[in-house]
This record gives structure tokens, C-alpha cells and sequence, in this order.
């Protein structure tokens, strides 16, 4: 394949950023899973995710090792020079690559894995998870504290997945190279975003609007600035869709380095009315804004 096919394949322009072609390879990804509930699907309209893939990592490579074009170059000398420059970030390429697929695939099967261990624990009756520019130590302190809190659920789910908002180190771009997969395999009733990603998801409509009474003095306690509306295109009026539980005491003990913590409902959710519950008694721990 080459990389004016690649392009086509894509539907983007020749100038397309990274984080502009990872919008693009997500939309994709959910054209892909609502085409797969439809019965009947014309030949000419079914997507190949495989070629999309191909195209999308081409581009990809493309970007990260043309960042700069090369000038036109007159004299054997410097043709020369072109040719060697050429090659080796083709070379470098097909590593990179080799290198991401590896990771790739590793972070899938060993996903798998973990599904067939769990197999025989009963359905969650509620999935968090954790996706943004955070570290932590360790995440057993929050699965812990949220069991006490919710006594009443025998079995909660607590996922984590570091996604940077800035590419500064080799770690970083591999994460978010990783992200589309995440984001398809992953199937949270919560999120727990920053801001950035919050806003990544929102673009790509994966939320459902909270649907929960704020009394004008919780709201104050909280702060405006922590209910997060949002109006979808179509619709008369803006609806809550996240809400900043940074402050809430639900997170005092464990140590998870970041910005915001905002959680969101997954449009996809099989537990929405636990799902409530969680926002309702995790808000009811939020402590007053000073």
C-alpha cells in the first residue's frame, strides 16, 4: 500500500496532524462495532478494518519521521545524501512498527487472558475505569475504599489505563498508540477521565447524559466548575454529562497523581442505575470549595 492509497483508505488530508488521524482511527473503530448489529449490510459499504489499520499505521510512520520535508537538492552529493536519509527512516519505520505491534498485541492477549481468569466471578455490578494522564502506585487502595462504600455490590471493577495528553517519551507514544485499542476492547459502565480526555470522548459521543437531582446547596459545595454540561448537536438544551469528583473522599487515600477526575457514563452501559448510585454517594463525599 502506499500512502496516497493510505490517505484515500483513511478519508484524510495529506497534511492531517497525529492527533487529528487518531480521531479519525477511532471513528472508524466505532463504525466498525455499530456495523456489526446490522443483519444486512451492502457489499460496497462494508468497512475492513484490516486495510484501515494498514493505511492508519503507514501515515502514522509517515508523520512521526517526516517531521521536517526534505528540500529539493541539486548535485550528486546531496542526492546521494537523500537516498541514505531515505532509507533509513524506513528502516526506522518498519522497527518502530515491529515494536508497536509487539506491544500491541501483548497489551491484547494479555487482556484475554485476564477475561478467561475471571470467567467464573459473577458479572461486575459496576466497571471504573481509570483512562487519562495519571500515575499511581497502587490501585487496589481505591478498589478497596469504594467496597466499602458500596457494601451492598458484591463484585467492582477497577481498570486503569495511562494515556498521556503530551508525547514526550518513547512510553508516551506507544500509550497512545495503544489508546484506539483501548477504547474498543475496554467496556467501563464509568469513566474517570482528566479534562483533555473527557473532552476526547465527548467528541466522539461514548457518554450518556447524568440524569440526577444537584440541590442548589450541593452544587455550591462542589462548585459550578465541577458539573461538566454539554449540549449534542440536535438537542434543545445542555445536559450534565460529567462531574469533577477530584475533591470527593472516596480519593483522599489513594495516591493517584493528575489533574482532574471526572466521571462519565459510557453511552453502551449495562448498569446505568448503579452507575447513578455511584455519582449520588461519591458526590455526598465531596468536601466544600474553599
Amino acid at each position: 500500500m502506499d500512502l496516497q492509497t493510505a490517505y484515500k483508505i483513511m478519508d484524510v488530508s495529506e497534511d492531517i496532524t497525529i492527533e487529528k488521524l487518531e480521531a479519525q482511527y477511532l471513528i472508524w473503530i466505532r463504525k466498525d462495532k455499530a456495523q456489526q448489529g446490522k443483519t444486512r449490510i451492502s457489499s460496497n459499504d462494508v468497512i475492513n478494518m484490516d486495510t484501515i489499520t494498514e493505511a492508519y499505521n503507514l501515515i502514522l510512520n509517515y508523520i512521526q519521521f517526516t517531521d521536517n520535508q526534505i528540500e529539493s537538492r541539486g548535485g550528486v552529493r546531496e542526492k546521494i545524501g537523500h537516498f541514505i536519509e531515505h532509507y533509513k527512516y524506513h528502516t526506522l519505520g518498519i522497527l518502530f512498527l515491529i515494536f508497536v505491534f509487539g506491544s500491541i498485541m501483548f497489551h491484547f492477549i494479555d487482556h484475554r487472558i485476564e477475561q478467561a481468569r475471571e470467567s467464573d466471578i459473577p458479572p461486575p455490578d459496576l466497571e471504573i475505569l481509570l483512562f487519562g494522564d495519571y500515575y499511581a502506585e497502587d490501585i487496589t487502595v481505591l478498589e478497596n475504599t469504594l467496597e466499602k462504600t458500596f457494601p451492598e455490590w458484591e463484585n467492582m471493577e477497577v481498570n486503569f489505563e495511562y494515556s498521556p495528553t503530551e508525547t514526550t517519551s518513547e512510553m508516551d507514544i506507544t500509550s497512545v498508540q495503544q489508546r484506539p485499542l483501548t477504547l474498543m476492547i475496554e467496556e467501563p459502565d464509568i469513566y474517570i477521565t482528566d479534562q483533555t480526555h473527557f473532552d476526547l470522548l465527548l467528541d466522539l459521543d461514548t457518554h450518556l447524559p447524568i440524569e440526577i437531582d444537584i440541590s442548589d446547596d450541593l452544587k455550591e459545595q462542589i462548585g459550578d466548575h465541577s458539573l461538566k454540561f454539554h449540549q449534542v448537536e440536535g438537542e434543545e438544551k445542555e445536559e450534565l454529562y460529567g462531574v469533577d469528583l477530584s475533591r470527593s473522599e472516596v480519593f483522599s487515600e489513594v495516591q493517584i497523581v493528575g489533574s482532574e477526575k471526572i466521571v462519565s457514563i459510557r453511552s453502551e452501559t449495562n448498569n446505568y442505575e448503579n452507575a447513578l448510585t455511584f455519582i449520588k454517594k461519591v458526590l455526598e463525599k465531596v468536601e466544600e470549595t474553599e
